[in-house]
């Protein structure tokens, strides 16, 4: 998701996170807590719950985590799927291409804007 879609994300809505766990990054189910605004910037808190799932059956949750993260590391999920529309593509880490606010952003895509931010 991009800065500017944080419209579509309550609480409870369910999401794609992606989250560095054990030294492994990948997607994780959650829930919406909450969507703040920081440094012009949407944050969404997301509450997660990972367990051990194999082919033939699924366990309960064995742990349960909350998490700050920034709109292009959260995706919108459909429950009805069990897990088959989770996201195939590794999310642009924030060292590499740091957000802009979304005003900042639609002036940089504006053709013959300055790049200079406000």
């Amino acid at each position: 998701m991009k800065p500017g879609d944080e419209g579509s994300l309550k609480p409870g809505t369910a999401v794609w996170v992606w989250l560095t766990r054990l030294g492994k990054s990948r997607w994780w189910p959650g829930a919406v807590m909450s969507v703040d605004v920081r440094d012009a910037l949407p944050s969404i808190r997301v509450e997660i719950a990972f367990g051990l799932i194999t082919p033939k059956r699924s366990y309960r949750p064995v742990g349960a985590g909350i998490t700050s993260t920034r709109m292009r590391f959260v995706e919108l999920r459909d429950t009805d799927l069990n897990g088959e529309d989770k996201p195939g593509f590794v999310p642009v880490s924030l060292l590499r291409r740091p957000e802009q606010p979304a005003a900042a952003a639609r002036r940089l895509e504006t053709p013959g804007a300055s790049p200079s931010l406000v």
